[in-house]
């Protein structure tokens, strides 16, 4: 996924245009998690799924290697990748989707809008930043033990 600053020097005729180079790049993980108790979780849950996205759910107790976010929304970090126990459960939610862009630009937590103001409303900005996990191991559909969440109707 690639960040990208403003557009300079385009001119009405269309004839130039410079890029910014990205101001900040990270590989896709293979899904993102979130715990079951997390801040706005199942408005998050609702959300993605009425935007055609699927997602998972394991049991309580769950135990898997994440990457946490950290910092603040402008400066978000990745600690360090580590075994992580979910009491409550988690949600999981692949990139392996048609949606996967959607779900990547809803879910990270720096993506901002392009005309400087920071104030685009994320799905990730009603949770707390570090309640947002990555998961980069290898296809968390087949393996991880998740069953899918049916959608609210």
């Amino acid at each position: 996924m690639t960040i990208f600053g403003q557009i300079k020097n385009a001119y009405a005729n269309g004839t130039s245009v410079t890029w910014n180079k990205p101001k900040k790049t990270r590989p896709y993980p293979t899904a993102y998690v979130f715990s079951k108790t997390a801040q706005n979780a199942n408005t998050v849950v609702n959300v993605l799924q009425a935007n055609g996205v699927d997602v998972y759910e394991m049991n309580k107790g769950t135990s898997i290697k994440v990457e946490q976010y950290a910092g603040t929304r402008s400066a978000a970090k990745l600690k360090a990748k580590k075994k992580t126990t979910f009491d409550e459960g988690i949600y999981v939610v692949p990139l392996a989707q048609v949606s996967r862009k959607v779900i990547a630009v809803s879910l990270e937590p720096d993506v901002f809008d392009n005309n400087k103001s920071n104030k685009t409303e994320t799905l990730s900005y009603i949770m707390k930043i570090n309640q947002l996990y990555r998961y980069t191991g290898s296809d968390p559909i087949n393996n991880l033990n998740m069953q899918l969440v049916p959608p609210v109707e």
